[in-house]
């Protein structure tokens, strides 16, 4: 094997250099937002739950009428509204429950700090769904309504809610560390 290569001229042909960037993407802002949330110096500002719990009622509210809407219009089941009532209004409040039951794990566990959001909000969500999941069993099998409806909209209020979440940890998580004139952290 006289034409074979040795392995050191192999492996300095490989390039382990990160590679570049469009310039795009060398933005110096968003590089500093996403380093100032793994920073719990900068995050040191308080934590409020007040949007999250709007907006996870809202999604509560809307997800299953959205989808009573959506089945009286299409005519699943036997096609009377009151029927389709109960089972869109059971799948939503499966998701009322467990995102109470999250909201607060997450200010217990973060202790009102941003810096110790984290971990917390990841574990409330899986909390949360194993529990939304669980009620959502519970209220199918007593109730018996139309299968259809009812994990239609369990399903939407389900993801619209982990879409709200992960949008407000995201937010809060990367907003800046505004503070005032007296130097007091907002």
């Amino acid at each position: 094997m006289p034409n074979a290569f040795p392995a050191s001229v192999i492996i300095s042909q490989i390039n382990l250099s990160p590679p570049m960037l469009p310039p795009l993407y060398r933005d110096e802002s968003l590089y500093t937002r996403f380093s100032r949330m793994a920073d719990p110096l900068s995050n040191s500002k308080n934590l409020n739950l007040a949007p999250l719990c709007g907006l996870m009622a809202a999604c509560c509210l809307f997800g299953p009428l959205f989808i009573y809407g959506l089945a009286s219009l299409a005519v699943w089941g036997d096609g009377t509204p009151a029927t389709l009532r109960l089972p869109a209004i059971l799948g939503g409040t499966s998701w009322i429950v467990a995102a109470a039951i999250g909201i607060a794990l997450v200010a217990y566990a973060a202790r009102g700090k941003v810096a110790n959001l984290g971990f917390p909000i990841m574990a409330a969500s899986i909390i949360r769904m194993f529990i939304a999941l669980s009620l959502g069993l519970v209220l199918y099998f007593v109730f018996k309504g139309d299968g259809k409806t009812f994990w239609f909209s369990f399903l939407v209020t389900g993801l619209a809610c982990l879409i709200v979440e992960t949008a407000w940890a995201v937010r809060t998580l990367t907003a800046p560390n505004v503070t005032s004139s007296d130097g007091v952290h907002s």
